[in-house]
């Protein structure tokens, strides 16, 4: 695993010092994601939905808290943009993080 960017990483590690060893557009490969998904950009990067029992770090105005998807009141921040999974191995994302 290795950084890409703020925002990027390579789960397969191929990319180092700013290149790739497999010479490829960072968008075209498969170990390209997200540091920090919302549950519809790891539906969409992944294939499957992010399961409602899995970790997501949830936006507040004191920083990031950490709760599931079926925990309550998550699905009423789900529309809001403000919940993001804990699928990665990076941490909650800055407290003024913003998903795309």
């Amino acid at each position: 695993m290795t950084e890409i960017n703020k925002d990027f990483y390579c789960s397969a590690g191929f990319y180092k010092d700013g290149l790739c060893e497999k010479s490829l557009p960072c968008e075209h490969c498969v170990a390209y994601h997200r540091k920090h998904p919302t549950p519809l950009e790891f539906e969409q990067e992944f294939g499957f939905k992010y399961p409602d029992d899995g970790a997501v770090y949830i936006k507040r105005d004191t920083g990031w808290d950490v709760s599931t998807l079926d925990g309550l009141g998550v699905r009423l921040h789900l529309k809001m943009g403000t919940v993001i999974c804990a699928c990665t191995p990076f941490s909650a994302p800055p407290k003024d993080w913003r998903p795309e």
